[in-house]
């Protein structure tokens, strides 16, 4: 699709990716050489498995003089083992440094870089590069030219910057026992009768039930004074937030939300240089609840590698290529580059720089993911509430969550008896497939999605405006394209959702009558034009052919996926989609289905078709929706409001 000049600059992302043919380097293996900071017994750790238990192999090598970053490959024999380790010496690493090789539960290995400090030691500045053995290949270990995003441009840089995602292995029983008892001691509630654990049908790791629990039964009660919040951040570390809020370059809008994704990454990069100290003592030089290391250390611990954000960075053309016609990929490379320049406009104030000198951009993106995938509304703003963000999401939650003004605490509440070994889950709220991977990384099964949304950048409406000028409905066009401009800031999103008006169509339709064009018209030509876009889509013509079976049927319905042939290559079987071209099919019909909602509403509302019966039940109400609120402006203006 086309965007305008401006657009495309501030979407435009350019990768250079460091590749080049690796030298072999033989590195023989070494005794593992515990350090303090590192969870280590004797070159293997053990890690809890729901069926055999197996020692899992762990070793570190020593990155070799003359080691190039990038090309020089190291090849290792893990133990008693019949193949070989190859590993490409990550970006960051240098002579002395050491490479942690873990291997997981799936087969998989991992390697972190242990830094080489000005006195010799080694410290755990972890960094991940997953890979598959044998060989592991350094899949993150790529130089991206981070995209600029919706911020001003900063300082052209000299070189591509590499950004890296921080995700050592924790010991998750262990860091949630710590959370816990410090959480009490900071005046919180936290149940016996939870843990942390994963069970059906998520088997997503989160909080399950020990014992049975009781409908109305008080879970947890976690008091303001240890969230991760504007207030605590402002009270506790006020040298940054105060120097990130008057940065004048970050819009004022912005700041509190900047302020709060730096003080998060500070957060982050603590527990990445603390990364295995078992002792609360370690955050009261820093002002912290001591609740807070051992929470920002299961942060750290955080995989975001399948976040969209991250796939956008690292796999930018074969996500829009999945995606296509759908925003949503590039939504995500520009939102990650708005995170990233975000914070190389901060890093380059002095004073910050002096605050945080060893600030990471791969840490600051990672702070924002954390924001975006666990915060909560509170009455003192977004906030990060220890514990309660590892409950993962229900469209049916066993439990509520609400806020006690009295107490000013956080307070969760079973709305029905549990069984021992039962997950507990909130809801994230009624969102669309969309929504929720372009937030948390995950969708749900069409059946369970309980709206349809869609949404693109609001110029690419300006611009088509512009185009179609010259058709009969066009009257004006051009003046509501202009008239636009000033509506939506830049980087703005059109957005639509099926069951009701979005500000978009507002802000629209307000712009067309007061310039005297048809907004209506022009809006459901628009969205004609992108249905026919996915209309075309080879990938989606299964469940379109089944749409078109469900309508037949019954000509209100949706439920596509109940009309499913049997042939057809499509899986409605899984909790959540199993791979990313599912994740893309059922994102894309959530969006097709938004634009069939709203070009039938405009229809009836324009007086184009006459019979409700024949079009999706959203819809009905949509057109009603629009009738109501044409009323509504036209009183508005006759008052001169």
């Amino acid at each position: 699709f086309w965007l305008p000049d401006a657009c495309r600059q501030a979407l435009a992302a350019f990768f250079t990716m460091a590749v080049s043919v690796p030298t072999a380097v033989v590195a023989p293996p070494r005794p593992h050489a515990p350090v303090v900071e590192e969870r280590a017994d004797g070159g293997q750790v053990v890690v809890s498995n729901p069926g055999q238990p197996r020692q899992l192999k762990r070793l570190t090598i020593e990155v070799p003089p003359g080691a190039k970053p990038g090309e020089t490959q190291l090849r290792v024999t893990p133990g008693d083992t019949d193949f070989s380790l190859q590993i490409v010496v990550p970006h960051g690493a240098a002579a002395g440094d050491r490479l942690v090789l873990a291997e997981s539960n799936d087969g998989d290995w991992a390697c972190r870089v242990l830094q080489r400090q000005s006195d010799g030691s080694t410290g755990p500045r972890v960094r991940q590069f997953a890979g598959s053995a044998p060989p592991p290949q350094p899949s993150v270990a790529s130089a991206v030219e981070a995209p600029p995003g919706r911020m001003p441009s900063p300082a052209t840089r000299e070189r591509p910057m590499t950004i890296f995602l921080t995700h050592p292995e924790i010991d998750d029983d262990g860091v949630y026992d710590d959370i816990v008892k410090t959480a009490r001691a900071s005046g919180s509630f936290v149940s016996d009768k939870l843990r942390r654990g994963a069970a059906p049908p998520l088997k997503v790791l989160g909080l399950i039930t020990t014992e049975e629990i009781a409908e109305g039964e008080e879970l947890l009660r976690i008091p303001a004074g240890i969230h991760v919040s504007p207030a605590t951040c402002r009270q506790l570390m006020p040298e940054l937030w105060n120097a990130v809020e008057a940065h004048k370059r970050i819009s004022e809008s912005r700041r509190t939300e900047t302020a709060l994704t730096a003080c998060t990454a500070e957060l982050l990069r603590f527990a990445s240089a603390h990364q295995g100290l078992r002792s609360a003592t370690v955050g009261r030089c820093w002002r912290m609840p001591t609740v807070w290391p051992f929470y920002s250390e299961a942060l750290l611990g955080e995989n975001f590698e399948s976040h969209p954000y991250w796939k956008a960075l690292c796999h930018r053309d074969m996500l829009r290529a999945v995606f296509e016609p759908s925003c949503e990929a590039e939504h995500a490379r520009t939102m990650a580059g708005d995170s990233i320049a975000i914070w190389e406009l901060i890093m380059e104030d002095d004073i910050i720089r002096e605050i945080i000198p060893d600030g990471e951009a791969g840490l600051f993106l990672q702070a924002k993911l954390c924001l975006l995938s666990r915060e909560f509304g509170t009455p003192h703003g977004s906030a990060l509430v220890p514990v309660v963000d590892f409950c993962n999401h229900s469209e049916n939650p066993g439990v509520h969550q609400s806020w006690d003004l009295q107490t000013d605490t956080f307070v969760v509440k079973a709305l029905r008896a549990h069984k021992a070994g039962e997950e507990i889950c909130i809801t994230y709220g009624r969102h669309s497939c969309p929504i929720l991977w372009r937030t948390y990384g995950f969708v749900l099964p069409p059946r369970q999605e309980p709206r349809w949304t869609f949404a693109c950048q609001a110029c690419e409406f300006q611009h088509w405006c512009s185009t179609n000028k010259d058709d009969c409905e066009g009257a004006h066009a051009g003046e509501l394209a202009a008239a636009l401009g000033e509506s939506f800031p830049v980087m703005a999103e059109l957005q639509l959702e099926s069951e009701g008006l979005t500000d978009s169509i507002r802000a629209i339709l307000r712009a067309g009558k007061s310039t005297g064009c048809n907004a209506e018209a022009m809006l459901r030509g628009f969205v004609a034009d992108r249905l026919e876009l996915y209309g075309k889509d080879l990938r989606l013509q299964p469940p379109l052919a089944a749409l078109r079976r469900a309508r037949n049927a019954e000509p209100q319905s949706g439920a596509w996926w109940d009309a499913v042939d049997e042939e057809d290559p499509i899986s409605m079987d899984q909790v959540s989609a199993g791979s990313l071209e599912e994740q893309a099919l059922w994102i894309k019909m959530s969006e097709y289905l938004c634009l069939t909602v709203h070009v039938e509403a405009l229809d009836l509302s324009l007086g184009r078709h006459a019979r409700e019966e024949l079009c999706l039940e959203p819809a009905v109400g949509l057109s009603r929706a629009l009738l109501d609120f044409r009323k509504e402006r036209d009183e508005e203006q006759a008052a001169g409001k």
